[in-house]
């Protein structure tokens, strides 16, 4: 049994990854919703291999649907995600649903044993639905637990056929086993698939995208999104266009239920991005770096659709913070002007309901992450350095300033920004679980410097005084979290109001790219972000590097920003291969003989039975 985001028990005993024995007879299994108010989108339970019994329903054993719905009235809520899930405790009344929830469920499962038992006390909230009323199908599971018998080139005809458009078809036999194909499209890609089929009716096509396969064939799932599609045919010829766009380099073509000879005349994948045009380029006599280059602006192309977005497989969503980032790359590359001004207005047009800029729009999921807010700020003037249209600037100049005065009114007596949003900065340990967190406040006097910026461009004199006095103000409250013992600024003021004793580089580097720290510490700063000591927080993604970077090239080391170029793409190699090897030990790994390298050129790689 394999159990996702649900907690259940068989006849009171809890259930997880353990096989659960049993005795012949009846038994119940009790499950509920683990966390009421997480973001986890799938829940399920799967029986890998259920012989030897049946599910039926408790209610009505002769229902269609084994499984009974309970239905819980009184923890029926809707709220917003402003107040991060982290300061719940601050609103008692849901603070209150979710710990009688989590205490009545944790009961239930304990104390319900049996039929009886769940007749007395479960039914009066019992309600019986149709299977298609209550689940969604679900056949990525199949693809996740797959194990591969054998080789299928006996089954399989002409396999290449079907990466050319030409009238040759591959054709799929009837074998004792589904059979896969596995096609490599020889590098990340981004888009619609289409393929055409000649078939009897009721075979099965599953569609597999993954990004990575290592060298010894364990694939690298992609877990959190069920990167698939399934299609079923109807007699003759079949031509399908997917709607959604899916990405990954590796494609596997699962075909299920053949049984008669199956005709397929071509797979494409239709690349879909943003329209570039290359007016940018590198070359240097370091292949490495070349390397790096032309990998680095294809995956910018791969996050560039009608907005900058923070990847092409999984969310797909224009994060504000990511597109910030992703612009300044863009436009020497691209010259993406119109896809960086469509981010920033769409962002502006969030201040309509939010306090400050939203950190992902358009959305429906109100959640504020203050650093994203005010790089927002930043990434306005950015457009202008790179364009020199000051008009755009004239229109965002008011929305600039709307986000910095929604921000100061969480200016606390302490002249730090403060509030109970998602504080987050990098993906790391950065002590930021807190309201008062201090990155919060040195990118929101980044934010401040570039209005003071546009201000001055477009001649508008008279918000400069209160800015550069709220910038003030929070510099002094910024100094005030340095340590001298430590050389370096705390992370936080924790919500006890004590100053939290970790610190992190990122503090470093931002109180010296955006002017925030005085003279006679600088050199410790400088410490900190090219020898940091064994206990701060390092950086944790590329996202977090590029502040580092712009730091580094601020003070002419632009030589430490290659040699640290090396070593995130080495160290980022290394630890993916390290935790695909801990991630992906469902299943089995392809055998021996069917082994290939990541670095495969394009084109058709094993077919498999499984």
């Amino acid at each position: 049994m394999q159990i996702e985001n649900f907690k259940v028990s068989v006849d009171g005993v809890p259930a997880g990854k353990d096989p659960v024995k049993l005795a012949p007879g009846k038994h119940l299994i009790l499950a509920f919703v683990r966390n009421i108010t997480g973001h986890d989108k799938e829940k399920s339970i799967r029986f890998y291999e259920p012989l030897g019994f049946k599910l039926v329903n408790p209610l009505d054993p002769k229902h269609e649907n084994p499984w009974c719905f309970i239905r819980f009235k009184e923890f029926a809520f809707a709220t917003n995600d402003l107040r991060w899930y982290i300061f719940t405790k601050e609103d008692p009344y849901l603070s209150k649903i979710i710990s009688d929830y989590t205490a009545l469920t944790d009961k239930w499962l304990k104390e319900v044993k049996s039929i009886d038992d769940f007749q007395k006390t479960c039914k009066p909230r019992c309600e019986l639905m149709s299977s298609d009323e209550m689940f969604v199908r679900d056949w990525m599971w199949q693809f996740y637990n797959r194990q591969v018998i054998g080789a299928a080139d006996k089954y399989v005809e002409n396999p290449e056929a079907l990466i050319h458009n030409t009238p040759e078809c591959t054709v799929i036999k009837p074998a004792p086993a589904d059979v896969e194909l596995l096609y490599d499209l020889g590098e990340q890609d981004c888009g619609y698939y289409r393929f055409e089929l000649i078939a009897p009716e009721g075979v099965i096509l599953d569609v597999f995208g993954v990004e990575y396969i290592t060298p010894d064939g364990r694939i690298q799932h992609t877990w959190g999104n069920r990167n698939t599609l399934r299609y079923i045919t109807k007699a003759g010829v079949n031509s399908f266009t997917s709607l959604k766009r899916r990405s990954g380099r590796y494609l596997f073509l699962t075909f299920r239920n053949v049984k008669e000879p199956v005709k397929i005349r071509l797979f494409q994948l239709i690349e879909s991005t943003y329209p570039h045009n290359y007016i940018g380029s590198f070359s240097c006599s370091d292949a490495r770096l070349d390397n790096i280059w032309t990998i680095s602006t294809r995956t910018l192309k791969l996050c560039m659709e009608d907005t900058f977005t923070d990847c092409p497989l999984y969310e797909q969503t224009h994060w504000v913070g990511d597109a910030r980032n992703e612009s300044l790359l863009a436009y020497p590359v691209f010259d993406s002007r119109d896809i960086g001004k469509r981010c920033i207005r769409l962002t502006a047009q969030s201040l309509e309901r939010l306090p400050f800029a939203g950190c992902q729009t358009p959305s429906s999921w109100d959640v504020l992450i203050p650093a994203w807010s005010f790089l927002w700020g930043i990434s306005i003037y950015d457009y202008y350095f790179y364009s020199g249209d000051k008009e755009f600037l004239k229109e965002m100049y008011p929305y600039a300033i709307q986000n910095i005065k929604g921000a100061e009114k969480f200016v606390n007596k302490d002249d730090l920004f403060s509030g109970p949003f998602w504080n987050f900065f990098d993906w790391t340990r950065i002590d930021s679980n807190q309201k008062t967190v201090t990155h919060n406040s040195m990118l929101m006097i980044g934010a401040i410097d570039a209005a003071i910026k546009i201000a001055q461009v477009i001649d508008n004199k008279s918000d400069i005084p209160w800015l550069k006095q709220l910038r003030d103000r929070l510099t002094r409250g910024v100094n005030k979290l340095y340590n001298p013992q430590k050389g370096a600024y705390a992370d936080s003021i924790r919500d006890d109001g004590t100053v939290s004793p970790s610190t992190c580089q990122h503090t470093s580097f931002l109180a010296l790219l955006y002017d925030i720290a005085p003279d006679e510490i600088k050199p410790q700063l400088i410490k900190n972000i090219t020898n940091p000591p064994d206990d701060m927080v390092k950086v944790g993604s590329p996202f977090a590097m590029l502040y580092l970077y712009e730091t580094l090239e601020k003070l002419g080391m632009q030589e430490r920003i290659i040699d640290e170029i090396y070593k995130i793409t080495c160290r980022c190699s290394k630890q993916g291969q390290q935790l695909f090897g801990k991630v992906s030990q469902v299943g089995q790994p392809a055998p021996a003989d069917s082994r290939h390298a990541a670095t495969a050129t394009h084109g058709l790689l094993p077919q498999r039975i499984i």
